[in-house]
């Protein structure tokens, strides 16, 4: 039987939630409750729904972690971006990318780690970001990381 949404979001907002006892906890049938919980813009309960959606392994709770990644919400892409580590290399892309589109060096930090040495369309978006970002700091931290010449 799956868990009720009252129960999941108070599973989910204590204080240091143990994320892989929750997985444990959760099935297939429990996804859309995760998702629901998951796209209430900027609360803890939709940041720990995302990080958990990661965590399982299935791609409609994976899922979940790439529509947190392009949201507008800039708890729900924070989320995404601590989640995307755990996501297989197709999803994983399709978050990195829409969450460089913001330009929000905490985020691209988080996404630089996640992916690794970048390619592709991941690393020719980060060497934009490198050319124009709007921060130098976010400019700074790119370069450095994709070895580009700073003068």
């Amino acid at each position: 039987m799956p868990i009720s949404e009252e129960d999941l979001r108070r599973i989910l907002t204590v204080e240091e939630p143990v994320y892989q006892e929750i997985v444990a906890q959760l099935s297939e049938a429990d996804i859309p409750v995760l998702q629901r919980i998951a796209r209430d813009e900027g609360t803890q309960a939709a940041a720990a729904a995302v990080y958990t959606a990661s965590l399982m392994q299935a791609d409609r709770a994976r899922e979940i972690v790439v529509e947190a990644a392009e949201s507008p919400d800039p708890i729900q892409r924070a989320a995404a971006a601590s989640g995307m580590e755990n996501l297989p290399e197709p999803m994983l892309l399709r978050a990195a990318l829409s969450l460089l589109d913001r330009e929000d060096a905490a985020v691209t930090k988080l996404v630089m780690r996640a992916v690794g040495t970048p390619t592709g369309a991941v690393e020719r978006r980060l060497r934009e970001l490198g050319e124009g970002a709007q921060t130098p700091e976010l400019r700074e931290m790119v370069r450095e990381r994709l070895g580009m010449d700073n003068n």
